[in-house]
């Protein structure tokens, strides 16, 4: 009966020691950008890729109040993976100038127009290539805000 319950014990600790060494890493990376002030500067993220990734997943999440911006994604040799483009098509704030449509003074801001437009793209990259990925942002006047999720999975 000893030598079955060792030998069971061995073989879990073996079954488990195995299973450990076998297991793959996740490493998750969440930036947000704010763009205020009717914003046009471009920016340009970085995500480092090493050779031990085996699957890099991308997802980009714009909410913009106003203005547009623009977002591609590039591999490191330069090659173009995914891009898109969402555009506010209403301003802020508008003003109304007739008193008899609005019932007040002239030239006061008296309706406020909202849009929020969201775009997102997903993006599912294996065997991604190893070195610098770029994520390349173009606003255009722009108020709103970027949210870049990554997954890099990882052989150990």
């Amino acid at each position: 009966m000893t030598t079955i319950q060792n030998k069971c014990t061995a073989l879990l600790f073996l079954t488990f020691s195995f299973i450990s060494f076998a297991q793959d890493s996740t490493f998750n990376l969440r930036r947000e950008i704010q763009l205020h002030d009717y914003d046009s500067k471009e920016k340009t993220i970085t995500l480092n890729v090493g050779s031990d990734t085996n699957q890099l997943y991308i997802m980009i999440n714009c909410r913009v109040m106003k203005g547009s911006i623009s977002i591609g994604i590039f591999s490191p040799s330069g090659e173009k993976k995914g891009d898109f483009e969402i555009e506010s098509q209403f301003d802020e704030t508008s003003k109304r100038t007739n008193e008899k449509e609005t019932g007040i003074v002239e030239g006061r801001p008296t309706k406020t127009t909202t849009e929020i437009v969201e775009g997102r793209i997903n993006k599912n990259i294996k065997t991604p290539e190893k070195g610098k990925w770029l994520i390349k942002i173009k606003p255009t006047n722009t108020n709103g805000v970027l949210q870049i999720d990554t997954k890099q999975f990882q052989d150990n």
